[in-house]
């Protein structure tokens, strides 16, 4: 679900909407914890639309869910919640990265709604709203799940999480908040596993995955620095601190194409990579 700016044929009480002119807002304060292997999230929620608290009462027709997204795993769920405050237990297991809540107010019923009050437009106005309807949303709030922010390790904020709807042999990369993340299909997971225990074929997994993984990195970074935006995610900040760290810079990059960026990443990752196999071959050791 998205909860970006758009329209609706009824008034919402929305962050980007101008429809309540009455002062009426609808927020949360969330609160993190861990207890027994689940995060726990404790919430308050206000709705100050004396309007939509009607629409709330028992047998009106109106519950409050919390819309919950984590952004590491792709995990969401919709929560109901029982009233204004409460609380919310996710299993770790399914947790990494971002944990985005958005508290929404949704129609029970079919039903015909007037909103006097909240705005003169809609004054003598009424809505046909049906079940399911949104008729509010508040922010989208982010609790940090991880906190992996200064790694000089080029592998600490890489992360894997098997795909449902990718072909066996398929990867897809995705920087986030917190990691760079490849969702997998189950192929690509297994042989990720072997290598990644084996420390004889770790040159072959940076020769591979891992540079297509940096390769889109720096690609990401250097289009926000060519937009103005400052990179500051953790992953960022990580990648950054890894290039200096191998005492280079991203300002060695003088034509932002896709090969130059992959000539960088490679000099990089060379040390765990090309130029590792090719001391094996030299010193006749054992390729794997």
């Amino acid at each position: 679900m998205s909860f970006r700016p758009r329209s609706y044929p009824h008034p919402v009480l929305s962050p980007y909407s101008k429809d309540y002119v009455d002062g009426s807002e609808f927020f949360g304060s969330f609160e993190r914890r861990s207890e027994s292997g689940f995060l726990v999230i404790d919430y308050v929620l206000a709705l100050t639309s004396a309007r939509l608290n009607e629409y709330c009462l028992p047998g009106v027709g109106a519950k409050i869910y919390l819309d919950v997204y984590v952004s590491g795993t792709r995990f969401r769920n919709l929560v109901k919640s029982d009233g204004l405050s409460g609380s919310l237990k996710l299993p770790e297991s399914a947790i990494h990265g971002t944990v985005e809540i958005t508290p929404l107010l949704v129609s029970q019923r079919d039903v015909v709604l007037e909103f006097a009050g909240i705005n003169k437009e809609y004054s003598s106005s009424q809505f046909s709203v049906k079940q399911g309807d949104l008729l509010a949303h508040g922010p989208t709030e982010a609790l940090e799940a991880d906190h992996q922010r200064s790694s000089t390790d080029s592998e600490s904020w890489i992360k894997f999480s098997l795909a449902a709807d990718l072909q066996p042999d398929e990867y897809e990369i995705a920087p986030i908040n917190d990691a760079i993340m490849v969702y997998t299909g189950t192929n690509v997971q297994t042989v990720l596993g072997a290598m990644r225990a084996d420390p004889n074929m770790k040159p072959y997994l940076f020769m591979s995955i891992y540079k297509d993984v940096f390769v889109e990195a720096v690609a990401t970074i250097l289009d926000r620095y060519r937009t103005e935006e400052e990179a500051d995610e953790a992953w960022a900040k990580g990648l950054t601190h890894y290039i200096d760290s191998k005492d280079m810079s991203l300002s060695e990059i003088l034509d932002d194409d896709r090969n130059s960026i992959q000539k960088f990443v490679l000099r990089m990752l060379a040390g765990d990579g090309v130029a590792e196999i090719a001391k094996r071959l030299k010193e006749g050791k054992p390729l794997s």
